[in-house]
């Protein structure tokens, strides 16, 4: 339920942003995207380390211009992107003393998928008729959907300590997301109305991702994704 509301809220967002646009833009564009590189993550945990892993995905999105002075447009665009990012990370688990568990390491490999909505400011600068450097920046909202997390233990101590892959859910990581997108493309003609934008994209996230679990210190973890992508730009109007 909570993730079809995630939906729901997400496709809310773009219908508003996109009907009012609309009606005012100096031009309007559909842009399809992909994405792939590297995701990393940062913690207040002294004891925990991580590596970096693979992020993913596409989407959809709207584009416009508002304004246009010279070579250059103002604009903002909002779109719905499916997210994939992985994990690594080594830490030390609390001795649990009621339960008679000393302190172990905890090494554990973690996949999360995300329905992400960014709403950001997007600037369109045109060096002639055919090429133009587009830069973008603004805030995401990520609804998490699911994911699962490997655990290897130094030692098991069954049934609360145990190696083997386990569901994430709302008991073990937060169902929202809040950070800032960068972005930037170099955008190419193909046909009429129709043109290519690979370029970068970073998304550094500001909100705590996991819940704090009995058998860890209590700790912020947040989440930053750097990769390649493109888009597919089609001049609406």
């Amino acid at each position: 339920m909570k993730k079809k509301y995630s939906l729901v809220c997400a496709l809310a967002v773009i219908f508003v942003f996109s009907f009012f646009t609309a009606v005012n833009a100096q031009r309007l564009d559909l842009k399809i995207e992909g994405f792939g590189g590297i995701s990393g993550g940062s913690t207040d945990d002294p004891e925990k380390s991580g590596e970096l892993g693979f992020s993913g995905g596409g989407g959809l999105g709207l584009c416009y211009y508002f304004t246009k002075a010279g070579r250059f447009r103002l604009g903002a665009a909002a779109g719905l992107n499916y997210m994939y990012l992985t994990y690594k990370s080594e830490t030390n688990t609390l001795a649990l003393p009621l339960y008679g568990i000393p302190s172990t390491s905890l090494s554990s490999e973690t996949y999360y998928t995300y329905l992400v909505v960014p709403v950001t400011l997007r600037g369109n600068f045109r060096f002639n008729k055919k090429v133009a450097l587009n830069v973008e920046t603004g805030p995401f909202f990520g609804f998490f959907q699911n994911g699962k997390s490997d655990s290897t233990y130094g030692t098991e101590n069954p049934p609360i300590l145990v190696n083997g892959e386990n569901d994430l859910n709302d008991d073990t990581t937060e169902q929202r997301d809040i950070g800032i997108r960068v972005a930037a493309s170099l955008e190419l003609p193909l046909r009429k109305n129709l043109r290519i934008a690979p370029g970068i994209l970073f998304d550094l996230g500001f909100t705590d991702t996991s819940k704090d679990q009995l058998i860890v210190a209590s700790s912020k973890d947040t989440f930053w994704k750097l990769g390649a992508y493109v888009s597919l730009l089609h001049n609406l109007f």
